[in-house]
């Protein structure tokens, strides 16, 4: 199996949410080389979309850990085949054994007297199975151009995580302090609310405080046991009313004020004081 991008087998092999399989360096080169700055990107042979941002889990609350899966997921083939090198000298350590067990016959009493008509048993058992000699595979030896790649791939891997380690991080304060933003706030607008409350309650008490100083004042009883109530109509000829329930005159004044006015004298009193003289 080979990756489809820098065909060759698979080093450190990884899985989209799409199903490709890459190598980790590849799918990093490719990531690497757009420039920008959305954190999704397109798989390189279906182009379907994949996004780039792992969640740390220690973010996520741990019933929804299982459905939340990584978008580049690391896999692990299975390494449980014989290589060619074990299997040829298993088959050549069992061959060694065969040929190491001696052949018998099975017994049988001799015969006593042999007849020239019957015909001995052979002793001779069949020949054993040959066996392949096994292929010499050469191996070799790790070259400084190979350690070289894969000491450079285990660094950028490296690098890849403590970038990511402090994106994560980076995510988790900016998230702690939006919790502590949104909390701030709402106890704000708790207190705000309390306080308009409390405005408005002593603005009602206000308003209706200021309702009872300005009405006008009830007449009572008291009011109609004035001093010129006994005096006749025509003694209140000439004489102007005086303004009564005025807010801010007190009624005694009112009542001096009406005492000491002069009366109005009548007609047919002056007509009869003329004709006299």
């Amino acid at each position: 199996m080979s990756c489809s991008i820098c065909y060759e087998r698979f080093v450190a092999p990884v899985s989209l949410p799409c199903g490709h399989i890459f190598c980790r360096e590849c799918i990093r080169r490719t990531v690497d080389s757009i420039k920008s700055c959305s954190v999704q990107h397109y798989c390189p042979t279906c182009r379907k979309p994949f996004c780039v941002v792992s969640i740390d889990p220690e973010l996520v609350p741990p019933y929804l850990r299982p459905h939340i899966q990584s978008p580049i997921r690391p896999l692990f083939f299975d390494e449980s085949v014989h290589s060619p090198s074990t299997s040829a000298s298993a088959s050549t350590s069992s061959s060694s054994q065969s040929q190491s067990q001696p052949t018998t016959s099975p017994t049988s009493p001799p015969l006593t007297n042999p007849s020239p008509f019957t015909a001995s048993p052979t002793s001779a058992s069949a020949p054993p199975p040959t066996t392949p000699s096994p292929i010499p595979i050469p191996i070799s030896s790790p070259t400084p151009a190979d350690l070289g790649r894969v000491t450079a791939a285990a660094d950028a891997l490296r690098l890849s995580c403590l970038t990511w380690r402090k994106r994560a991080e980076v995510h988790a304060a900016a998230n702690a302090g939006l919790l502590g933003f949104a909390r701030a706030a709402k106890e704000s607008a708790q207190r705000m609310r309390v306080e308009r409350d409390a405005a408005r309650n002593e603005c009602l008490l206000l308003k209706r405080k200021l309702a009872e100083v300005m009405a006008p004042p009830e007449w009572s009883d008291s009011d109609a046991d004035s001093p010129l109530e006994g005096e006749r109509p025509e003694r209140m000829v000439g004489r102007a009313p005086a303004p009564r329930g005025l807010p801010g005159v007190p009624r005694a004044a009112e009542e001096v004020q009406g005492r000491c006015r002069v009366p109005a004298v009548r007609r047919d009193d002056a007509e009869s004081v003329w004709a006299a003289d």
